[in-house]
């Protein structure tokens, strides 16, 4: 550990002794013990400013739900418990580098789920179920390795972590196990074992671990091992993969040598850790008296010991949520459902997650994000395990020369000895991400070819040759006046931190891997080409480009695809999404509905409510249709579904193409327009409006549900939408939603060629938006923006008095640029917002927005959004019925999975 890293670490352990400094505490600490540790001028300067820049991360305490009649039991016992394994993972962690203040709040976090379960030293039988919901590559690792250590001081005997379904991840959470738990290498033996993490911290009793980072849990390990559980002084720990194999080995052992005569293992509290609980944990079957395998297993280990808590952890609730909790039988026991608590942890405020990539505007220039719209043909959505591309689309030899370029930028900052990822997520087919590994293989071969030949040369020289040439002009439109270094610098340099780079493939398959560790001190750098096996769990370190493209909406699995998620220090600016703009949409909607449901733990924790009333709420959530329909498309031809429009934002993001049924919607426009002309305020000045919308205020319901009933909405829409809007709206016709509020949006007003007025005298500004051809599709239309949204952020603020929107900008943190489910919690009506749009293709040749919009798609359409309020009625919720042809068409078949795992989980 060099100078710098001792003065850092001693003054977060201060911070964390004594409470956060000022900045002439932390100068005058960093320059006297800098100073006796020989740190220069320089490095005393960027120890400060280092340290004060963790100390403005924040992250907030989340929120809980719990079952009633829970007896609180840690607090008692708090005092008498020694902390041993917590204090030497807490010591791991400042050394890490992690801040003061999230360590802080990790430490309050897993105390919370620690005292969610139940005192291990508690007489008789129990068992405990509960859901830790987290964020994608937001720390959930981190945080039940923090659970583990407390469980252990506290008293549980037996810890057993289920770690995905794949090897890969396995091995990666076992050496995480190794260096946050056990302390000690678990390829060598526990005796002579290298000290990994907290085994540099010595004094306790080391916890004894049954598998290894070579070998998942097999029954000859736990004979080799020669002990029973009972036996075993300190904890024991199990990391296996969500495998029907390991499972079955683990079930086997334990029942041979650890169970007494009634079956059961008693006196040694077991906690289960389920990573990624809503993947292959779920019980799919039809008949609720029967299971699928990994859930009957994984209830049977539960169910062995006499004394248990199962914690699950997801970032996305749905699927567990749809657990039935009242079934039990006598083979499986009771199933998986977290009845007495869920813990909706929130991220900290330096986390990279769906908002930072997928928020920016339609009209601002992108940061993050990079259109792919030249891949159809070359990189077909669909295509089988034969295809082999021919050549592949300019944009991925962009994204490509753009990862060249971030990893030498970041060589020049002084990370050159830090790992280096990019993605690649563009088949589920092993044979076709073997193929491309060659492609790619080969393009790299010929840049780094052209790099070490001619980047010495003068530029003018140097960029002669075509490879130079054009990562010269990637240089210029992704990092020219973004970064603090010139071209030369750059080019100085490429040779030097690129050269090592791999490509690789991660499947089942694959004898690559991407062995971190050993290059720790080093760094990494390497392109991974995969499909499943990089979309769950597995962590790419150091990922700043991504280039994802696949056929998938089931978009539960879809948000988990999101590995460009999570913590990018010092090389935020360098990261680059590549996505198709349609694909762009569903992430963000998937994500806005998580958040919704987020929102929904806290109002229910205010409420004392408990996980089944959470259970009743996703399951009437408009998006929990998708996991309805992949869980059941198996069982029947008709899916019936229950929705609640309660306190949601509905908007037709996806619109004919029939140019009758446009020409028919406009009339309807014209027609609703002139008919509420009468409801136009006269005092838009009590109203938060907008520069350019034209606002009305209560509106009778009877005339929106003539618009609403008369538009011509597309095909995929119609039943996941219109039909249960209808029901919502005369369901509340005579109280809550009478009266409506409807708003004409437009412009600024400033461009006086956009005006267009329609035939009942009103002007109006068309707003544009890139469209996206769904032509490819069973019922043909455009997608308005790829976004799965028409409006941008802020209009639910429309309608609002100023002091309405006042009230939901501070309890967001005073930011003006609040979130719209803020607004619509402040709302008292409905809100109807019309939009006349202009829809133009996109250009990706071209930089800047005006520049980017190609050729237009007539005709014009019509588009509306509604943002209902929150409603006080016992039973909002709208059932309606869908079937097996219209779930396929709209979601089409699944292809979450790669060709070698099977649908219970298992390698095929």
């Amino acid at each position: 550990m060099n100078a710098v890293e001792t003065v850092m670490d001693m003054l977060r352990i201060s911070q964390l002794r004594d409470g956060s400094m000022t900045h002439d505490e932390i100068d005058s600490l960093a320059r006297k013990v800098g100073g006796a540790l020989g740190a220069s001028e320089a490095d005393i300067e960027e120890i400060v400013r280092k340290i004060e820049s963790e100390n403005d991360i924040r992250m907030m305490a989340g929120s809980t739900l719990m079952a009633p009649g829970w007896s609180p039991w840690l607090d008692e016992r708090k005092a008498e418990i020694n902390w041993d394994y917590w204090d030497r993972y807490h010591q791991l962690l400042l050394q890490k580098g992690l801040p003061v203040g999230i360590i802080s709040r990790m430490d309050e976090l897993t105390g919370k789920i620690l005292g969610l379960t139940e005192n291990p030293h508690k007489e008789g039988a129990w068992r405990r179920r509960g859901l830790v919901l987290g964020h994608v590559q937001s720390g959930k690792t981190a945080n039940y390795i923090g659970l583990i250590n407390k469980a252990a001081d506290a008293g549980y005997r037996v810890i057993v972590v289920i770690a995905g379904i794949q090897e890969d991840l396995r091995r990666q959470t076992q050496a995480r196990i190794d260096e946050g738990f056990t302390g000690y290498d678990s390829a060598q033996k526990m005796q002579t074992g290298q000290p990994v993490g907290v085994g540099n911290w010595p004094g306790v009793r080391r916890p004894f671990s049954y598998t290894n980072k070579q070998s998942d849990f097999r029954v000859a390990l736990g004979r080799q091992a020669g002990h029973e559980l009972a036996s075993i002084q300190a904890p024991v720990v199990f990391v296996i993969k969500k495998n029907p194999s390991t499972l079955r080995h683990l079930i086997e052992w334990l029942r041979a040598h650890n169970t007494g005569s009634d079956g059961i293992i008693h006196d040694l509290p077991m906690l289960l850790i389920d990573d990624e609980a809503d993947n292959a944990s779920i019980n799919t079957a039809k008949n609720p008296e029967e299971a699928t395998r990994i859930n009957t297993q994984i209830r049977q280990v539960f169910h062995l010991f006499a004394k248990a808590c199962y914690v699950g952890y997801t970032a996305t609730p749905f699927a567990n949520i749809f657990i039935d909790k009242d079934v039990e039988t006598e083979e499986h026991g009771r199933d998986l459902f977290p009845e007495d608590f869920l813990v909706s942890l929130d991220p900290p405020s330096n986390y990279m997650g769906a908002d930072t990539f997928f928020s920016e505007q339609e009209d601002e220039e992108r940061k993050y994000l990079r259109d792919i719209v030249d891949a159809s043909d070359l990189l077909p959505l669909k295509h089988s395990k034969e295809f082999r591309p021919d050549e592949l689309p300019g944009s991925l030899y962009e994204a490509i020369r753009t990862f060249l370029l971030a990893v030498t930028i970041r060589s020049l900052r002084g990370d050159g000895n830090k790992h280096a990822s990019m993605l690649v997520n563009v088949s589920r087919f092993i044979d076709v991400q073997a193929h491309l590994r060659e492609q790619i293989g080969e393009i790299i071969w010929c840049y780094l070819r052209d790099v070490r030949h001619y980047s010495k040369l003068p530029t003018t020289e140097a960029i002669r040759n075509s490879s130079m040439a054009a990562l010269h002009e990637t240089w210029k439109h992704e990092f020219s006046g973004v970064t603090e270094f010139s071209w030369a610098d750059v080019q100085r340099e490429l040779y030097s931190a690129t050269v090592t780079l791999r490509v690789v493939a991660i499947n089942g398959r694959s004898q690559d891997v991407l062995d971190y560790p050993a290059y720790e001190g080093i760094g990494l750098k390497a392109i991974a080409i995969g499909g499943f096996s990089l979309s769950r769990g597995l962590t790419l370190e150091g990922l700043c480009v991504s280039y994802f493209r696949r056929n998938s909406v089931m978009y539960d699995t879809l948000l988990q695809m999101a590995r460009w998620f999570g913590y990018r220090p010092g090389y935020e600016d360098l990261c680059r999404l590549w996505m198709e703009p349609e694909g762009m949409g569903w992430f963000m909607h998937i994500h806005q509905a998580v958040e919704e449901l987020r929102s929904e733990v806290q109002r229910m924790e205010r409420s004392g409510m408990a996980p089944r009333d959470f259970g009743l709420k996703v399951r009437s959530h408009p998006e929990s249709l998708i996991v309805t329909a992949r869980n059941k498309m198996r069982a029947g031809k008709e899916v019936p579904h229950k929705v609640d429009l309660s306190s949601e934002l509905i908007e037709t993001h996806k619109v004919s193409s029939d140019r009758d049924e446009t020409a028919a919607n406009f009339r309807l426009l014209d027609s609703f327009v002139d008919r509420i002309a009468g409801y136009r305020v006269s005092n838009p000045e009590d109203f938060c409006c907008g520069p350019g919308n034209q606002f009305h205020h209560r509106v009778p319901v009877s005339d929106v549900l003539e618009f609403i009933e008369g538009f011509h909405v597309h095909p995929e829409l119609l039943l996941l939408y219109q039909e249960p809007i209808r029901e919502f709206i005369r369901k509340g016709a005579e109280d809550e939603l009478a009266l409506w509020d409807v708003v004409l949006c437009g412009l600024d007003g400033k461009r006086e060629d956009n005006r267009f007025q329609l035939p009942c005298g009103v002007r109006l500004f068309k707003q544009e938006r890139t469209g996206i051809d769904l032509s490819y599709k069973r019922w043909h239309g455009y997608a308005i923006g790829g976004r799965q949204r028409v409006s941008s952020r802020g209009i639910e603020k429309i309608g609002l008095t100023p002091e309405q929107a006042h009230e939901a900008q501070q309890e967001n943190s005073g930011k003006s640029n609040v979130p719209d489910k803020a607004y619509r919690a402040k709302r008292e009506r409905p809100l109807l917002m019309l939009h006349w749009i202009h829809l133009y293709e996109l250009n990706p040749n071209a930089e800047g927005r005006k520049a980017r919009q190609g050729r237009t798609l007539d005709p014009d359409v019509v588009a509306f959004g509604i943002s209902f309020p929150r409603t006080s009625r016992k039973e909002p919720a709208v059932e309606y019925v869908v079937n097996k042809t219209w779930i396929e068409s709209v979601f089409g078949a699944t292809e979450d999975v790669d060709e070698e795992i099977g649908d219970d989980g298992s390698m095929g």
